[in-house]
């Protein structure tokens, strides 16, 4: 019978098997896997079984007339090794510790924008902290209390909540890797508002004649009456400006605002897709930051029906601007460059407030849809919130309006039943 051709049929090499012992596979693979080797050796003329392993760097042996009474000294030692280890964490400052934490782990697991606020909180608030220098194994939940305490006389509310955070995670990271057996965070009661002495800050949102007016304003030329910054005739601000009545209408964030390119802006529809932002990237290693474009905050894409007024300030936008191609941005400075000039034309428009954040304009255009009764869901979905609880907590305690209104409407009720 002719046995059939292999692939090895072209060489003119004979094919040999090779045996191998497989206890020489196993002891080569627990070698290549770090797990130490088995062996013998002969001291004063007896034979002793011998384990070798290689610990952070060094090699160590150990010696025993049988596998078991080995393997009894290998657990003890590394039993003792493990506590050596854990001391020395437990021995080192708690802002060493999340310092290692910040650049090693929490980086690779959250937004860069997530990230910067994290480090510029520790970098600010932490880091030389006289609490930062207890040692990691040191702090107990009380002395954790007393510590958030104390910072109600300095902090604002939303501060040393960001502070908490960090010791919180920081805590349960070391938890789950063994330096510390217990969280002292966990029975952590944070401050309220009201014990907080530093309370905050908080702005009024806007009316529609004060919205209407900042509108007016981002469009305003110079006249013979009135020169501001040039000739009779030009524009008194710059065209990047009327991103300012853009926000008013649309309620995007400034990181927002700044990412959108003309591809984004559908005309014939009257749409506006919000699918990038501007992120600050913190390099763990040097501390500096760079703005890179990434996804709004809290992934939150999204499609903006474009009012009448939007629609006109992107019109004249696009007739001022000189560079209109798809990948092009709408407007081409950066966001904070808009506050100052911001704070002009609420002066020179006569609106009711004198200073706002661009942050707060936004909610101008979330205040005016509540005003028209529009849900809070849908309000939610508009301004890229999280979830509809954030919603609620801007808007549902600024609107007195609205609380007349149901009033009005309860007294309506009444009248028409009596």
């Amino acid at each position: 019978m002719v046995k059939p051709k292999t692939e090895y049929d072209c060489f003119d090499i004979p094919i040999v098997q090779i045996s191998v012992n497989k206890e020489v596979i196993k002891m080569a693979t627990k070698r290549l896997n770090g797990e130490g080797s088995w062996g013998t050796k002969t001291i004063s003329g007896k034979k002793y079984i011998r384990f070798r392993k290689i610990y952070d760097g060094k090699a160590k042996e150990f010696y025993g007339k049988n596998q078991s009474e080995v393997k009894k000294k290998i657990r003890s030692y590394e039993k003792a090794l493990k506590i050596s280890k854990d001391d020395d964490i437990r021995k080192q400052s708690i802002g060493s510790y999340m310092l290692d934490w910040l650049n090693n782990v929490r980086v690779n697991k959250v937004a860069p924008n997530t990230f910067t606020t994290d480090y510029k909180t520790y970098h600010c608030y932490i880091e030389n902290s006289d609490f930062a220098k207890l040692q990691i194994g040191c702090i107990t939940s009380d002395n954790f209390q007393l510590y958030m305490d104390g910072l109600t006389e300095k902090y604002a509310r939303n501060t040393y909540k960001k502070i908490y955070l960090l010791y919180k995670l920081t805590y349960r990271y070391a938890c789950k890797h063994g330096a510390v057996n217990i969280n002292p965070c966990l029975n952590t009661e944070l401050p309220t508002e009201k014990t907080t002495k530093i309370k905050r800050k908080r702005y009024p949102l806007l009316s529609v004649e004060d919205i209407e007016s900042i509108y007016n304003e981002a469009f305003r030329m110079n006249t013979d009456d009135c020169h501001i910054t040039g000739p009779t005739g030009t524009r008194v601000y710059s065209v990047n400006i009327l991103g300012i009545p853009l926000i008013l209408y649309t309620g995007v964030r400034s990181s927002e605002l700044t990412a959108i390119q003309w591809k984004h802006v559908d005309f014939e529809n009257k749409r506006l897709s919000i699918l990038q932002a501007w992120q600050c990237e913190t390099d763990p290693l040097t501390g500096k930051q760079k703005d890179v474009l990434g996804e709004p905050k809290y992934g939150s894409v999204r499609v903006i029906p474009l009012a009448d007024k939007a629609i006109t300030v992107l019109n004249e936008i696009k007739r001022l601007s000189t560079h209109t191609d798809p990948d092009n941005f709408v407007i081409t400075c950066k966001a904070h460059s808009l506050y100052k000039p911001f704070q002009r034309m609420l002066k020179r428009c006569n609106c009711s407030v004198d200073q706002y954040s661009l942050h707060w304009a936004r909610h101008a255009f979330g205040s005016m849809l509540l005003t028209q009764h529009v849900d809070l869901k849908t309000i939610s979905m508009l301004m890229g919130h999280r979830d509809i609880k954030t919603t609620a907590n801007v808007y549902l305690d600024v609107s007195p309006k609205l609380a007349t209104e149901a009033i009005d409407a309860v007294n309506f009720l009444n009248k028409v039943n009596s």
